[in-house]
């Protein structure tokens, strides 16, 4: 066949009508995928309408927060879904198996822009958890957290010995599940009314990785000595302890006091007696034994005396004895940290240009700043507080007095020597509260109604300043002068 039959043939006018075909066709195609293109954004709000059981068509709208700490968790993402009036959190929480990532729905009142509840919690992406995937009984549960939702809850499905503790095979992930949960909680209820995360007074205290310190209270100071009531998280095979550590002011242990236990059946016999060896001990035996990290290591074996670390011995219950070990670690390292958590009065303090000097002879000696108050500009203080918690000396090398100040206020220099914390307290209240200055003589001040011939504001600094000095005798002896820091 030539090729101008070729060209006349019925098997080229298939060929170019097949090719006009596709070249129709395909710009038909451009043309409706230009139209029905499914944009990322689009899938990300199918992906999210999956989490409602009504398969409700939804869109987000990304808040762009930064990434937050809470509690144990960080909020990585959040996106407002107005059809629902509902917050999608994305956290990121590490547990002992690793990290999890979860997608939890906050389900708003539309009205006062509260919770109102829990709605779908998906286990985002495992990262290095171990167990999510794996437990029977795991995803079936998930779906608790909206069905128990109460105003003022705490999930605990995964922590042992607690009534919401559900068996499922994976307590460890289901812990870490738990605590995001909680955490998204708190964090759309302060981000929801405009205010902030409240931090725990201990966030920035040393070895709290193993310390559960959202459930503690801030450690007391007496006599110079600090007590802790440490609540552990669990670790391993062991459930969390209940722990009381007196810590003095060498930064050694007083006493340690195991008052529940976390441990497997055989804790009594299988676990070094802890309440007696770390009498005396500094941080600096718990890194020993640990390392400055106060990474997990087993117990090889233990006397009376003495806890030697290495390969783990199946008859030693190393993983309580770690915990105690965490406990023992986070109360000596933090004892600086504690003491600054007890300093009183600091309302009407600028306590950064405050400077305390601590002697040997057991007096403290304080430079006050006090802020303004009132008609009264700041005052600049000296106060010598001697071993009996009482004034010594109470020096005023600035007034911060209005014009009449020197005969219209108490003669505090005199008046104070001798005084203590309750003299003060016994005048203004446990809370040093405002109160008015009535009258006064050479020896005695009367609070009431203010009498406008009482410079009652700067008294009421004076007196702060007094309240100030002789409650933090005990922390700035112990921290040599380092309180105000």
């Amino acid at each position: 066949m030539t090729c101008k039959q070729f060209f006349k043939s019925t098997a080229f006018k298939c060929i170019i009508t097949l090719l006009c075909v596709l070249l129709i066709s395909g710009v038909f195609l451009t043309l409706a995928y230009g139209f029905l293109e499914v944009t990322d954004e689009e899938k990300f709000n199918r992906k999210v309408g999956n989490l409602y059981s009504d398969g409700a068509s939804v869109t987000t709208e990304d808040r762009n927060i930064e990434s937050t700490k809470v509690g144990s968790s960080t909020m990585e993402k959040l996106w407002f879904i107005p059809e629902k009036n509902d917050y999608l959190v994305q956290v990121s929480s590490k547990g002992r198996d690793g990290a999890i990532v979860t997608w939890v729905i906050v389900e708003m009142d539309s009205t006062n822009k509260k919770v109102e509840g829990v709605g779908t919690v998906l286990v985002y992406d495992k990262v290095a958890s171990e167990y999510a995937d794996k437990i029977p009984g795991w995803n079936t549960n998930i779906e608790n957290f909206s069905k128990d939702y109460k105003d003022g809850i705490v999930y605990a499905y995964g922590t042992k010995g607690d009534p919401m503790y559900i068996n499922t095979g994976a307590s460890i992930s289901f812990t870490t599940i738990s605590n995001s949960v909680n955490d998204a909680i708190t964090f759309v209820k302060a981000y929801a009314s405009g205010g902030s995360i409240e931090k725990s007074p201990l966030e920035d205290f040393l070895y709290t990785e193993n310390i559960d310190i959202n459930s503690m209270e801030i450690p007391t100071l007496e006599d110079g000595k600090v007590t802790y009531t440490i609540k552990t998280k669990g670790y391993g095979a062991s459930d969390p302890f209940t722990i009381t550590v007196v810590v003095n002011s060498e930064k050694k242990i007083e006493s340690f006091t195991v008052d529940a236990t976390g441990a497997n059946n055989g804790y009594e016999s299988m676990m070094p007696d802890v309440e007696n060896i770390f009498k005396g001990k500094d941080l600096s035996y718990f890194t020993g034994l640990y390392g400055e990290d106060m990474e997990y290591k087993g117990v090889a074996s233990f006397d009376d005396t003495t806890i030697t670390t290495g390969a783990s011995n199946a008859n030693v219950a190393s993983n309580s004895t770690y915990l105690c070990m965490y406990a023992g670690a986070f109360a000596t390292a933090n004892y600086e940290n504690s003491l600054k958590l007890n300093v009183k009065y600091t309302e009407l303090i600028n306590t950064d240009a405050t400077t305390i000097t601590a002697v040997a002879d057991g007096k403290v000696t304080y430079t006050i700043k006090t802020k303004g108050y009132g008609a009264s500009d700041p005052f600049t203080i000296t106060v010598v507080v001697n071993s009996e918690k009482k004034i010594e000396s109470f020096t005023v090398d600035a007034t911060g007095a209005n014009n009449g100040y020197e005969s219209m206020m108490p003669d505090v220099e005199n008046i104070f020597k001798g005084k203590d914390l309750s003299y003060f307290t016994g005048l203004y209240g446990e809370d040093m509260e405002y109160k008015g200055v009535a009258s006064f003589d050479g020896t005695t001040i009367t609070t009431g109604a203010s009498n406008a011939n009482v410079a009652s504001n700067s008294t009421y600094l004076c007196m702060y300043a007094g309240a100030y000095a002789t409650a933090n005798y005990d922390v700035a002896l112990s921290m040599g002068g380092s309180a105000n820091e």
